[in-house]
């Protein structure tokens, strides 16, 4: 995404302009600025070209930037000079936005015709003689006539090669780190450092060192200012008349924030963006600092030309461009780390699609938020996911970041960046170099040894695509990130592009699941295991009753639960289960007690534990098969009083020493237990006090309890609602016995999200689970051992494309033949191996 609209904006400046024509790719062109070259880009770039232009409105339906008279200007500026004045404010000062770049120089250097060169940039551009000051409507720009900044030389010439080394190192360092006053300076500082008066080899004459502030530059006018100088520099040749001044742009952008346009564009952030990660889960080496420092370190990996030009051959198949392919596997390996199924980038755009900007020198660049939500399965549908995303945020690309973080109103933070902190940007050398800079030249680009690198983010990725290959560049926050955790990453992203290589040679390589593309080798695996640290998030205090109620409330006609025979809705099964807990509490049941439940599954049932819950107490599941004489142990080693038990199940809990309450199974009758209205003592729970006991076999066969506490049954709730309980899900499946703690997930996480649990007939179990999967339109979280997986998949027949379930298995050993059987039928559901003991709270 990103080198193509660089091209387009490369092809605007030298006069060639690409459009859309009846949906078929055209251009235009100043007579004969439409070279050969020129065509033979825009041929190799065709579909990508035309997916960039059918997202973006035509160009002559945009108003086109004109100039303004000064006193219509009314002093604007753009929005993302507004948010870096309003930074610089508040930090008092600062250098972590400036933006130098240093030269090496081959020959001797002209100080007097290199300060010509550099009054003729800051004449040229209206922004460079541009001050800032605060107003009482906000800051306001001004712009002075003339300002006579010289290019600043130094003489290290008479020093000896380490000193002067160091000396150079020093110079450069300061004049990066130099403060700009945003009121008085103007924002460009050229400084010139001599090394030698016979330049000769290895050895240059000097350095040159470039530097502007943020507010007044960007990287494509740091190229600008680049050839512009050495074309002034190296020849008496003038620039070509600018029509307008970055302030037109800026006063353009303010009055384009109140069309609809804008709107319409600002709308799709807002839906795409809702409950977006404040910050990402890749937890830090180190505890992220209070205030962040801006500076950090860099590592370079190389891939071969060879693993590149596959890459791109996967690009071009599926209409992507380097860019994307590169961003899906980002995505991988993100997930890979933090388990997290809501990725989240950042990338800029150049900002430069009129001719008119496109050689001025300002701060036009724009960041996009990039959000890949983790559903499909196979490369295949995850690249076209991928190429969706890339549309759809170009097609919006125009909202100023600045702007959306304001109208977004953004937790703000001075120890990270909003919306997000990992970013990454792609350059194709393969395509037209921007701005063409002169062919022959003596400047050599410098970058002094062990220099510290300025990042405004956690990490910010490049790479540079190459006839040798590609060179993807990391810098990290180094107050956050260690080397090694980086070059660790390095080496698996470099695995999950490898492995998109191997699916190219496999026939149905594509069909490969985007989980067997993150495997890690067993290094990295080993590596994994004492170096990936634990994520973390907040601990929500509501117990699952309060949830479930805030729940009944937001969507009380909804279906909570229902089989083939009954259904309830929220309200119905709010307003019954607290009828028991009234009962319950009239019977002597108070906050930590125990009472048993002996049901089928059914409504009632779900009504018992919840009405158990509601009063207090924590419930003990009977397995309805038990014996009487089980029954009669778990009682007993429990100590129980009360049992909640159906007629059809009386019989089998013994009477002796234990209340029992007989309940009828019509829970669906308004006329139940009608008694009770319901009107109960709703106590405070602590989070500590027992949910639930589940009773197993024990290592004896004597049954032994293992005690859930309200606190471990929400942490668990909590990691699956947003581990695996996707948005998508119509609700759950309950498969697996009550009686276990495999099925608690099923019996409440659709509770806590507006969904349905689904009572399958215990009777008929397996035909009424394959007939359920085949449906469609009603995905679900379906929780079952591997042997309800190998009786289902007997009943089933041809695979079942389209049906986006979710199937977390476990309770035995999970063998990888059954597990990819089940992925095989099912190519589109998310498939999870997920088990541990009890005392963990259904699974580690």
């Amino acid at each position: 995404m990103v080198e193509i609209n660089k091209l387009l904006a490369e092809l605007v400046a030298q006069g060639v302009a690409v459009y859309l024509d009846n949906g078929k790719l055209k251009a235009k062109a100043q007579k004969g600025a439409l070279t050969a070259e020129h065509k033979a880009l825009i041929s190799a770039n065709k579909h990508d070209i035309i997916a960039t232009l059918s997202q973006s409105a035509p160009i002559e339906q945009v108003e086109r930037i004109q100039p303004v008279a000064e006193q219509e200007k009314q002093h604007s500026l753009s929005f993302a000079q507004q948010r870096l004045w309003f930074v610089n404010q508040l930090q008092g000062g600062g250098s972590e936005y400036n933006m130098p770049m240093a030269y090496s120089v081959y020959q001797p250097f002209d100080v007097p015709r290199a300060t010509h060169a550099l009054r003729t940039i800051i004449a040229r551009h209206e922004i460079l003689r541009t001050g800032y000051e605060a107003s009482d409507e906000g800051p306001r720009r001004l712009v002075r006539e003339q300002v006579s900044n010289e290019v600043q030389f130094t003489d290290l010439s008479a020093l000896a090669e380490p000193v002067q080394r160091d000396e150079v190192k020093a110079l450069a360092l300061a004049h990066a780190g130099r403060e700009f006053d945003l009121q008085h300076d103007a924002l460009l500082d050229i400084h010139y450092v001599k090394l030698t008066d016979t330049p000769c080899g290895t050895q240059p004459h000097g350095i040159l060192l470039f530097n502007m502030h943020h507010i007044a530059s960007d990287a494509w006018s740091m190229d600008i200012l680049k050839n512009e100088f050495m074309t002034l520099y190296s020849s008496e040749q003038g620039l070509p008349p600018l029509t307008v001044q970055y302030s037109d742009f800026a006063h353009w952008q303010q009055n384009w924030a109140k069309s609809q346009d804008y709107q319409d564009q600002l709308a799709y952030w807002r839906s795409h963006l809702t409950g977006l990660p404040e910050l990402h889960s890749l937890t830090p080496d180190h505890p992220r600092p209070a205030k962040k420092k801006f500076s950090g370190k860099k590592c370079n990996q190389t891939l071969s030309a060879e693993l590149t030009e596959k890459l791109v051959t996967i690009a071009r198949h599926y209409q992507l461009s380097p860019f994307m392919c590169l961003h899906s596997a980002l995505v991988l390996l993100l997930h890979t780390f933090t388990a997290s199924r809501d990725i989240v980038v950042g990338t800029t755009v150049a900002n430069r699609a009129q001719a008119e900007v496109a050689q001025l020198i300002g701060c036009f660049l724009n960041r996009l938020v990039l959000r890949v939500e983790l559903k499909a399965q196979s490369l295949d549908s995850y690249l076209q996911h991928i190429r969706q995303v890339h549309l759809s945020a170009q097609a919006n690309q125009d909202v100023p970041f600045e702007h959306l973080v304001e109208q977004l109103d953004v937790t703000r933070s001075n120890s990270y960046t909003p919306l997000f902190q990992i970013q990454l940007t792609c350059n194709d050398s393969r395509l037209a170099d921007s701005p063409q800079a002169p062919k022959s030249t003596p400047f050599r680009p410098y970058v002094p040894e062990d220099m510290t690198m300025t990042i405004r983010g956690d990490i910010d990725i490049h790479a540079e695509l190459g006839q040798q290959g590609t060179v993807i560049g990391w810098s990290y926050d180094d107050a956050l990130y260690s080397e090694q955790s980086v070059t660790t990453m390095m080496a698996h992203l470099e695995t999950i592009l490898e492995n998109y290589a191997r699916c190219l040679d496999t026939e149905h390589g594509f069909d490969t699941s985007i989980d067997a593309l993150t495997a890690l080798s067993d290094t990295q695996f080993s590596q994994l295991q004492t170096q990936l640290p634990v994520t973390h998030s907040a601990y929500d205090a509501r117990s699952l009753t309060e949830r479930f109620e805030q729940q009944a409330a937001l969507t009380p006609d909804a279906i909570a639960v229902h089989s083939d025979t009954e259904q309830l809705s929220y309200a119905q099964l709010n307003a019954q289960a607290a009828k028991l807990a009234d009962c319950l509490q009239e019977q002597g049941v108070e906050p930590g007690d125990l009472v048993g439940v002996c049901m089928p599954r059914s409504a009632c049932l779900m009504v018992s534990l919840l009405g158990v819950l509601k009063a207090g107490a924590a419930y003990i599941p009977f397995e309805p098969s038990n014996t009487k004489a089980r029954n009669q142990q778990i009682i007993a080693d429990a100590a129980l009083e009360w049992v909640i038990v159906s007629d059809a199940l009386a019989a089998r809990v013994p009477d002796a020493g234990v209340d029992l309450l007989l309940l009828e199974q019509n829970v669906t009758d308004a006329n139940w237990l009608s008694g009770y209205d319901g009107e109960f003592c709703a106590e405070t729970v602590a989070h500590d006090s027992p949910a639930y006991v589940i009773y197993t076999s024990g290592s004896t066969g004597t049954p032994k309890g293992v005690e859930i506490s309200h606190r471990a049954l929400m942490d668990y709730l909590n990691f699956a609602l947003k581990g695996y309980y996707a948005d998508h899900l119509n609700g759950s499946l309950l498969v697996t016995s009550h009686g276990f703690d495999i099925g608690v997930p099923s019996l409440y996480l659709p509770l806590l999200s507006g969904g349905s649990v689904q009572l399958l007939d215990n009777q008929e179990l397996l035909p009424a689970l394959s007939k359920a999967l085949n449906k469609a339109d009603e995905p679900r979280l379906v929780r079952m051992t591997p042997h309800h997986v190998e009786g289902v998949l007997a009943l089933q027949e041809a695979p079942l494309a389209g049906v986006q379930h979710v199937f977390v298995i476990g309770g035995e050993r999970f063998e990888r033949d059954v597990a990819l059987a089940l992925q095989t039928q099912f190519p589109d559901s998310q498939v999870f191996n997920h088990y541990g003991p009890s005392e963990a709270t259904v699974a580690v």
